[in-house]
C-alpha cells in the first residue's frame, strides 16, 4: 500500500463525515437552520422530526460541559494525553470528567476517554496521513506518543486510537454505498446507523464516550432547525415543540442550552420561528410591533433603540434607491433620447441622488445586473 493509498483511506473518514455542527457554534447553528429550511420547502406537509426516537437523550452521559470542552482548542503535544490506570485520570489534560464504567468489549477503561479525545485522534490522523500503510501509520503515532508519555500510557492511548481508526475506516467504506441523505430526517437516521455500528465494533461505552458529544449536538441541531424552519406551523406551536425537544434531550440543562447563544442569534432565530405569523400579518405596523417585542425580550432598551434606528435608516435608503431606479428606468425607456443623452442624464441623476456615493452605487448596479443575467 503506497503513501497515496493510506492518505486516501484516512481521508475517507473526513470525506464521508457529516461535518458535525456544534449547537454552541453560532454560525454552524444558523447554517443548520438554513439547510433545514431548504429541505422543508422540498418536503412541505411532512411532520417535523422532533418526535422520532432519539440517538441520545437526557438520560445519557453527554452534558453541556462536554460540549464546551469539545469546542475548546486542544493541546496537540503528546504530554496532553496522560492516562493513569491507577488513579483513573481522564485521557485529556485538565479534564475532570465523571468516571464511566469499563467497556468489557474493548477492555479499556471508558473513563479515560473525554470529549477531547476524539479531537486529538483526528489530529493524529491528519498529522500522519502520509504514512506508507496502516502499520507504518500506527508506528509513527506510537513514536510520537512515546515522545511525551510513558511506555505504559502510550500503549493505552495507541490501543484506543487503533480501535478508533480501524472502526472509522471500515465505517467510511460502508457509507460509500448508502448515498447522500436528502433531508434532516435521513441524516438523523444515518447518524443512528453510524453510532450503532460504532457501538457494535467498539462497545457502547467506548463508542459513546468517543462520539457521543458530537453526535448528540448534531442530532439536536438538526431536530431544532427542522422545527424552526417548518413553514406550516405558527410560532407558538414551534416554541412548544422546541421546549419539548430540549427537555427530552437535555433534561435539567434545558435552560442552559436555550440561553447559550448570544442575544442577537437568539433574536434572529425568534424571527425565523415566527416567520409564518409575520408573513400573514396584514399591516407593516403589526409586523414592526411584533419585532419590537422580540427585541425587548433579548436586548437592553438602548440596543433595541439602535436596532430600530438602523431599520429606519435602511427604509429611507431603500426608498431613495427605489425612486432612483424608477427615474433611471424612465430615462432608459425614453425613445426620444439618444444613447449618449441617456447616459449623461442617468449620470446626473445618480450624482444628484447619491453624491459621493454615486460611483459605488453604479458599481453595485453593474454587479447586480450581471448576477441577474447569469441567473436567467
Amino acid at each position: 500500500m503506497n503513501r497515496k493509498k493510506i492518505s486516501a483511506i484516512i481521508g475517507l473518514i473526513f470525506l464521508f463525515g457529516f461535518g458535525y455542527v456544534l449547537l454552541f457554534s453560532e454560525k454552524a447553528s444558523e447554517k443548520a437552520s438554513e439547510k433545514a429550511s431548504e429541505e422543508a420547502s422540498k418536503n412541505s406537509g411532512e411532520p417535523a422530526i422532533a418526535g422520532s426516537d432519539y440517538i441520545f437523550d437526557k438520560n445519557d452521559s453527554v452534558r453541556v460541559e462536554d460540549v464546551q470542552k469539545y469546542r475548546k482548542k486542544i493541546d496537540t503535544s503528546p504530554s496532553a494525553l496522560k492516562p493513569d490506570l491507577k488513579s483513573g485520570m481522564p485521557l485529556a489534560a485538565n479534564d475532570d470528567s465523571d468516571m464511566k464504567p469499563t467497556s468489557k468489549k474493548s477492555e479499556i477503561p471508558a473513563h479515560l476517554i473525554t470529549p477531547s479525545t476524539v479531537k486529538y485522534f483526528k489530529f493524529l490522523q491528519k498529522r500522519f496521513k502520509e504514512s506508507i500503510d496502516l502499520d507504518d501509520h500506527f508506528k509513527a503515532v506510537e513514536a510520537f506518543l512515546l515522545s511525551g508519555l510513558s511506555e505504559e500510557d502510550a500503549k493505552v492511548v495507541l490501543k484506543i486510537y487503533r480501535q478508533y481508526l480501524e472502526c472509522e475506516i471500515g465505517l467510511a467504506e460502508t457509507r460509500k454505498d448508502w448515498g447522500d441523505p436528502s433531508n434532516p430526517e435521513d441524516i438523523i437516521e444515518q447518524l443512528a446507523m453510524i453510532q450503532e455500528i460504532r457501538r457494535d465494533k467498539l462497545g457502547k461505552e467506548i463508542a459513546d464516550a468517543l462520539f457521543g458529544t458530537e453526535v448528540k449536538v448534531r442530532e439536536y441541531s438538526l431536530r431544532r432547525a427542522s422545527i424552526v424552519s417548518d413553514t406550516d406551523i405558527y410560532g407558538a406551536e414551534k416554541e412548544s415543540r422546541l421546549e419539548g425537544l430540549t427537555s427530552d434531550m437535555w433534561g435539567e440543562e434545558s435552560e442552559t442550552v436555550e440561553n447559550f447563544h448570544k442575544p442577537y442569534n437568539r433574536y434572529k432565530e425568534k424571527i425565523r420561528i415566527y416567520q409564518r405569523d409575520i408573513a400573514e400579518m396584514e399591516s407593516e405596523t403589526e409586523k414592526k410591533e411584533l419585532i419590537r417585542e422580540f427585541r425587548q425580550e433579548y436586548f437592553t432598551p438602548e440596543i433595541a433603540a439602535r436596532l430600530e434606528q438602523a431599520d429606519e435608516q435602511r427604509e429611507r435608503e431603500m426608498a431613495v434607491m427605489t425612486e432612483w431606479r424608477a427615474k433611471k428606468q424612465d430615462i432608459e425607456d425614453n425613445s426620444e433620447l439618444t444613447a449618449d443623452q441617456k447616459e449623461q442624464m442617468i449620470q446626473g441623476l445618480t450624482n444628484d441622488t447619491f453624491g459621493d456615493e454615486a460611483e459605488a452605487v453604479k458599481r453595485r448596479e453593474i454587479m447586480n445586473d450581471a448576477m441577474k443575467s447569469l441567473s436567467q
